[in-house]
């Protein structure tokens, strides 16, 4: 992201964005086409999952950071300038912390990269008949 986007998001929002927040998304350390990239840490204005925040309570200086693509929404607190990440649970509607910190929560997101790679890389490995085992 540019600092243009921080601009754009802070101020259709009316927030000021945590610095450590900013930092990370303008060095970016994630691969486009991503699962992280995609739906945990979306990389862009545009795929931040605003919408995702439509009818559930989340506190009130909550800002959405990413989702896992269906049943949880990742946020940060923008009012603290290091916030642990939250995760809030649409079916039960509770939150919870996901991560002490944003450095922590990558390192999730780096973790869940790899864990998806092999499990791709095993599916990969296995003929046809294998795959109801």
């Amino acid at each position: 992201m540019t600092e243009a986007d921080f601009q754009r998001i802070e101020e259709e929002l009316a927030i000021k964005l945590p610095k450590n927040y900013k930092a990370l998304m303008a060095n970016y350390p994630f691969a486009p086409d991503s699962f992280t990239e995609e739906f945990l840490l979306p990389n862009s204005v545009e795929g931040l999952p605003g919408s995702a925040a439509a009818g559930i309570k989340l506190p009130p200086s909550s800002f959405i950071i990413g989702t896992d693509g269906g049943e949880q929404v990742y946020f940060i607190d923008w009012s603290k300038e290091s916030s642990p990440v939250y995760v809030f649970e649409l079916e039960t509607g509770r939150t919870k912390e996901e991560a002490p910190s944003l450095d922590a929560y990558v390192e999730k997101c780096r973790d869940m990269g790899l864990e998806i790679k092999r499990d791709e890389e095993e599916r990969a490995r296995k003929k046809w008949w294998q795959f109801w085992k």
